[in-house]
């Protein structure tokens, strides 16, 4: 019973008021009546907001914690999964069976041709066999090899044989080659790559990719798809409050749980770029604990409210006596009852909603604990100080074929084989070792296989530092012991191949050097792109004059190869070979170099190799080669061009003394005219009495003047002696163009060029070699009025028209004597045997002006011989100049036609030829002015010989 209100009597009643009247505390019941009624709805309202919306913000909040902590647990399991894949495709990279294929293949393989995928039944069986080895990490995994250029060497099945050549992630792969490329990929049911979202079923794999390295030089990749699958996470099937989800960019590759209507969600990161675990949740289970919370506290709530009603209405009768005191006083009480009710409430709450969680924690923890030890490959177990074995997985069970129930509560002893350094057992349970120590064994495990086991011991104590027991962890190794120990075979005998083959690129380094040094080739390595030099040699900085200054023969070598820095592939580059240059170095020296530009290795990179020797020798005799064979020319036509100077030379001496006697026929009237005039003139002859003084009479001389004439024949020496002097200039002029032409011809010959009228080098070519052809044929020359002066080495080119031109005369003196039957020079001056002399042959040159805008060559089809011209492509600018010499001698056979060309080659007579003279003609023509000669031939009818000139 509550006590009194202070001032009152409780045994005291008021007295009823008067019928018919109103009670005058009627307004007081009212209004308190109406605060029962709110105080009791007031109660229920906040018996429902402290259970319904405080307590389950509570329960939602400690689940959402509880929630990224299991997240945090999934993604450290996660995690470890992917590491201990990266680290057996790290392992399996390493081995050599990969490097040998891939070096296999490289050495197989065919320039410009593209490689096909080999099959899984062309791979090497020790290929194959690691191969499927890694695929057995994981359901419907599979693997690849590759090589450094994107050619797939091995796929061991889908989706890895529909990635194709030189997919995306390989360049990533050889550009970290330490390193193992792990990423996440979506493929569609085709197994191609695909994104996210897109229709049709799509499958998630993780891609890792690892690079093979051969002497730290990445030439392979080795990649492995495995299926994204996290299944292996601890799952409980009868919990269908919580899914486990993994994304990729925020959308789902793999879920494992139930489908639900998600309240409550958590998101971990991974270790891969981008991927995210999920653990999502309803809140049906915090709605169940809220209403059954509520159940649990309304009842408590309302008899509280019951008795509080009650008590207050109790006492309200004496509410009449300091109502206002009373009823302060009164509710304050009841508040601090109430909080002290709530406080104590919410304490019960927390403890309750605690207890509650950490069981279920605990529960979980170790399911979870056990689910992991039991789905690992190692092998576990737990033990006491003699040996006795608490715990085993199933592992360790399988490994030794023992059953779990007969092992528990027994002690083991490991098998050793016979001969064994120590015993496992005495090891695992020797107290003395370190706390944690890992040592290797040789076990024997049914049916009798000797095993290698790697076995990491702990050893457990208790809270007062005793011994407790032991836990071990052991692991298979024989694989990698094998492997290790033929990895340390294959790298001793790799060292010795290394060994033997430094050695023997030492030796042939020093051999090329030396080779080079006698041969004083100049070498000059430069890296494309910016022409800068990377090695010269001790040749080429001598013949260059640059010395120690690499810029200073990056110089040289520009204006040697014109700046010429392109590698194979790209746009222009063409590799240039035995070129001429005159090199024009800082000192002012000038000297004729002949050159190549090739691309070669140098350090793992592509450059460019310019190799050139010093042709100041080879030059000089060149020039003296030409000049040797224009002398010997000049030499075997010294007795025609006598003969042609003695022609002319003879009516010139006969048409001298027909005036010298002329002249003198002509004094006796020239006289007699003298005397007629009275003019004495020295050596006229005239008579002594004209000396002595005696006058003759002028009809007396007039008419010896008369006799004198006609005794002198004055009309026909009138008529011939202007004759006589017009044949004595031609004569002259005749000879002098023979001397003039020699003299061009046999000139020496500069090394700069210039312009020259070639219609003006046939015609002194054409008068030069008259003594050759005109017995046997007639030279019709067709030129060109309109060409114009071309550059070239006017000596040199009349030299090439000379040989082609003697050439053509040979070659009709031989077809004509094949006609006669017979043999000798005198065939073609003698005639035939009824005195009928031969018909002639014929030698047509032709020069014509050709527009440069197609090929040259011979445009008829008829062309059997081969192009001599080391270009074959259209002279640009004005075009070039075309000079035919067509003959009607035997022509060339077929089989003849590809060594015309050649040096020391003819066809004539011992001592009538030397084979110089076109070989000359080829190396003037081609080399030396950049054009090209080629002829065409018909046997029994003649030959066109071509000769095309830049203008």
């Amino acid at each position: 019973m509550p006590p009194a209100l202070s001032g009152t009597d409780p045994t005291r009643h008021t007295p009823s008021p008067p019928s018919g009247t109103v009670a005058p505390h009627r307004p007081v019941r009212l209004l308190f009546a109406w605060f029962l009624l709110a105080f009791i709805a007031f109660q229920a309202v906040w018996a429902y907001w402290l259970t319904r919306v405080q307590a389950r913000d509570a329960m939602a909040n400690l689940r959402a914690e509880t929630l990224a902590d299991e997240a945090t647990v999934y993604a450290a399991l996660v995690d470890r999964y992917l590491n201990n894949r990266k680290q057996m495709l790290d392992a399996y990279a390493a081995l050599p069976q990969l490097r040998r294929a891939l070096r296999h293949a490289g050495q197989q393989g065919q320039p410009g041709e593209q490689e096909q995928p080999a099959p899984q039944g062309s791979a090497p069986p020790e290929l194959a066999e690691t191969m499927v080895l890694f695929a057995t990490v994981g359901r419907g995994s599979c693997t690849a090899l590759y090589k450094s250029d994107g050619t797939p060497l091995i796929a061991n099945g889908a989706p890895c044989d529909a990635d194709g050549p030189s997919p995306p992630w390989l360049e990533q792969a050889l550009a970290a080659p330490q390193a193992v490329l792990l990423q996440i990929e979506v493929r569609n049911d085709t197994g191609m790559a695909t994104e996210p979202g897109t229709a049709g079923q799509q499958a998630a794999y993780w891609r890792l990719a690892r690079a093979v390295l051969r002497d730290g030089v990445p030439v392979g990749v080795l990649s492995a798809l495995l299926p994204v699958d996290i299944t292996f996470l601890p799952h409980d099937p009868t919990d269908r409050r919580l899914r486990k989800v993994l994304l990729r960019s925020g959308e789902p590759v793999a879920v494992m749980g139930p489908d639900m209507r998600v309240d409550l969600r958590t998101e971990h990161a991974l270790s891969v770029p981008g991927m995210r675990i999920a653990l999502e949740t309803d809140d049906s289970g915090i709605e169940a604990r809220s209403a059954d919370l509520l159940l649990r506290i309304l009842p408590l709530m309302l008899a509280g409210a019951a008795a509080l009603v009650a008590l207050f209405h109790r006492l309200g009768y004496r509410l009449f006596v300091a109502p206002q005191e009373a009823l302060l006083t009164l509710r304050g009480e009841l508040e601090d009852r109430n909080r002290r009710l709530e406080r104590v409430i919410q304490e019960q709450q927390q403890v309750d909603s605690l207890l509650e969680t950490k069981s279920r924690l605990l529960e979980e923890s170790e399911a979870l604990l056990s689910s992991i030890i039991s789905d690992q490959t190692e092998l576990i177990c737990r033990y006491l100080p003699d040996g006795t074995c608490t715990f085993a997985n199933d592992a360790f069970c399988t490994f030794f074929g023992l059953e779990r129930e007969r092992l528990i509560g027994s002690v083991f002893q490991v098998q050793s084989p016979p001969g064994a350094e120590s015993d496992t057992f005495t090891d695992a349970i020797n107290p003395d070792l370190p706390t944690i120590v890992t040592f290797d064994h040789w076990v024997v495990v049914p049916p009798g296989v000797e095993r290698r086991l790697q076995w990491t011991r702990r050893a457990l104590y208790d809270d007062e530092g005793r011994l407790a027991g032991f836990r071990g962890v052991g692991r298979d190794v024989t694989t990698e012991y094998e492997l290790e120990k033929a990895l340390r075979a294959a790298n001793e005998e790799l060292e010795e191949r290394i060994r033997a083959r430094t050695r023997d690129l030492a030796e042939r380094e020093e051999l090329l050097s030396r080779i080079f040094s006698g041969l004083r080739t100049a070498i000059v390595i430069v890296r494309p792109g910016d022409c800068a030099v990377a090695e010269v040699n001790t040749v080429a900085r001598d013949l260059l004059g640059c010395g120690d200054d690499g810029a200073g023969c990056a110089d040289l070598y520009r204006q040697i190869t014109r700046g010429a820095c392109l590698l194979p592939g790209e746009t222009g580059f063409a590799p240039l070979l035995d070129r001429e240059h005159v090199l024009r170095r800082a000192d002012g020296r000038n000297i004729p170099v002949r050159w190549s530009l090739l691309p070669v290795p140098w350090q793992g990179a592509p450059h460019m190799a310019l190799v050139f020797f010093d042709a100041t020798e080879q030059k000089s005799m060149e020039r003296r080669l030409t000049q040797a064979q224009k002398l010997e020319s000049i030499g075997q036509l010294a007795a025609g061009v006598a003969h042609e100077i003695n022609t002319p030379i003879q009516y010139v001496g006969d048409n001298l003394r027909f005036l010298s006697g002329a002249f003198d026929d002509l004094l006796l009237p020239l006289a007699a005219c003298g005397e007629l005039a009275g003019t004495e003139m020295s050596g006229s002859g005239a008579s002594a009495e004209e000396v002595d003084g005696d006058a003759v009479a002028p009809a007396q001389r007039l008419a010896r003047l008369r006799d004198t004439l006609a005794a002198s024949d004055a009309e026909f020496l009138t008529d011939e002696v202007p004759r006589a002097i017009t044949q004595a200039l031609e004569g002259v002029e005749r000879v002098t163009s023979i001397v003039l032409a020699m003299k061009k011809f046999s000139h020496p010959e500069t090394a700069e060029k210039r312009p020259a009228d070639i219609n003006q080098l046939v015609l002194d070519t054409v008068t030069v070699s008259r003594n050759e052809w005109k017995y046997v044929a007639e030279v019709e020359t067709r030129l060109a009025p309109d060409l114009p002066l071309i550059p070239c080495l006017p000596g040199d080119l009349a030299q090439v028209l000379l040989n082609v031109v003697v050439n053509a005369a040979h070659a009709i003196a031989e077809a004509r004597q094949a006609g006669e039957g017979m043999h000798g020079d005198e065939a073609g001056a003698t005639g035939l045997a009824d005195g009928t002399p031969p018909p002639p042959g014929r030698i047509t040159i032709t020069t014509r002006m050709t527009p440069g805008s197609g090929p040259i060559g011979d445009t008829t089809g008829a062309s059997t011989g081969a192009l001599a011209g080391a270009s074959t492509g259209a002279f640009g600018g004005r075009g070039h100049v075309e000079i035919r010499i067509a003959d009607t001698g035997t022509g060339i056979p077929e089989a003849l036609r590809d060594r015309v060309f050649d040096p020391f080659f003819t066809t004539k007579e011992v001592g009538k030829g030397t084979g110089q003279g076109l070989a000359i003609a080829h190396d003037i023509v081609v080399k030396k002015h950049g054009g090209t000669i080629d002829f065409t031939s018909t046997p029994g009818r003649g030959t066109t010989f071509t000769i095309t000139l830049p203008a």
